[in-house]
């Protein structure tokens, strides 16, 4: 399940997308919406300087913002498609984790990676270029983003408000939707495998492996 180029080379950029624990309103409020990324741009910011920790360090704060600042179930189920109502209960639950942990190590290899790139100051990091209404719950941040050596760079966030608070259930890198990435790639395996749900936790699990093994 390779990511695309254009993520790789983002993927240090795309990790400031975490969460602040903010009231969330019916409707996201733009400023606290932006202020939620510019947060998590500095949380973020840390664990990537952070980089020379081990491995299992990176991983574990990782998954605490992942879990704190995405609608990580939502995520899954949208990847998961139509396919999700045939999962039975202990199918969804070891499906959910292998994708949770999709995220997480493939974003630790990231860290480990572009952490020594990571100097530049916020302002020079975000720049927030306006905003489009999506429903009475979500609205899209638009920005550009600083990636080194090259032009800045567009990024779209979904952010929806909840309950308790502001999550991000997608990013739009250069028009190509992260979610419908994942939706494609995981519609493959379930195609190709010929072993249905099994298969796929299967193929997410030997992937997780991988990637921890560093390859």
């Amino acid at each position: 399940m390779q990511r695309s180029r254009s993520l790789s080379a983002l993927a240090a950029i795309l990790l400031v997308a975490l969460a602040y624990p903010g009231a969330a309103s019916a409707a996201p409020d733009v400023a606290k919406a932006q202020q939620f990324v510019l947060d998590g741009v500095v949380r973020v910011s840390r664990i990537l300087r952070a980089h020379t920790e081990p491995r299992q360090r990176i991983a574990e704060k990782l998954r605490a913002e992942f879990r704190y600042g995405f609608d990580v179930p939502a995520i899954a189920n949208f990847a998961l498609g139509p396919a999700r109502a045939k999962l039975t209960p202990e199918q969804k639950r070891q499906y959910m984790a292998e994708f949770e942990e999709l995220i997480v190590q493939t974003y630790t290899s990231r860290v480990m990676h572009y952490g020594p790139r990571v100097t530049a100051d916020i302002n020079d990091i975000i720049r927030f270029t306006g905003h489009t209404p999506i429903n009475d719950q979500q609205v899209m941040l638009h920005s550009r983003v600083n990636r080194k050596g090259a032009d800045w760079v567009g990024i779209d966030w979904r952010i929806r408000s909840g309950k308790e608070r502001y999550a991000i259930v997608d990013i739009t890198i250069l028009g190509i939707s992260q979610a419908m990435l994942y939706k494609s790639e995981i519609g493959a395996v379930l195609q190709h495998n010929g072993r249905g749900a099994d298969g796929l936790v299967d193929a997410l699990r030997r992937k997780n492996a991988e990637i921890r093994n560093g390859k």
